[in-house]
């Protein structure tokens, strides 16, 4: 595996994570099967899983408030988004069906 595998699979992975249409499970199945025909190899998995379900979470609830943090530091941003997993935890527990509604 290289750094390259790494970007590459991101690539090739990410429009299945976001596609609305999709359930969480073929999300999950789309973007691994996207990542083994870029690369041939595992760079992804635990990525995409944890994406998947929080993208899946935001989509399914738009209207979830996130909070505003000041500046732009990585130490700031990864500060809103564990607030934010805080607040999503309940409906990615909620979501007790792999293949969606």
């Amino acid at each position: 595996m290289t750094v390259a595998d790494f970007r590459l699979s991101a690539e090739v992975s990410a429009p299945f994570l976001v596609k609305p249409s999709l359930s969480l499970g073929e999300k999950i199945y789309y973007a691994i099967e996207a990542t083994r025909l870029a690369v041939a190899c595992n760079t992804n998995l635990g990525i995409i899983l944890l994406c998947a379900t929080i993208v899946e979470a935001l989509q399914r609830y738009p209207d979830l408030p996130l909070r505003q943090a000041e500046g732009t530091s990585p130490t700031t941003n990864c500060w809103v988004w564990s607030s934010r997993l805080k607040e999503l935890r309940p409906m990615l527990l909620s979501m007790t069906s792999v293949s969606g509604e």
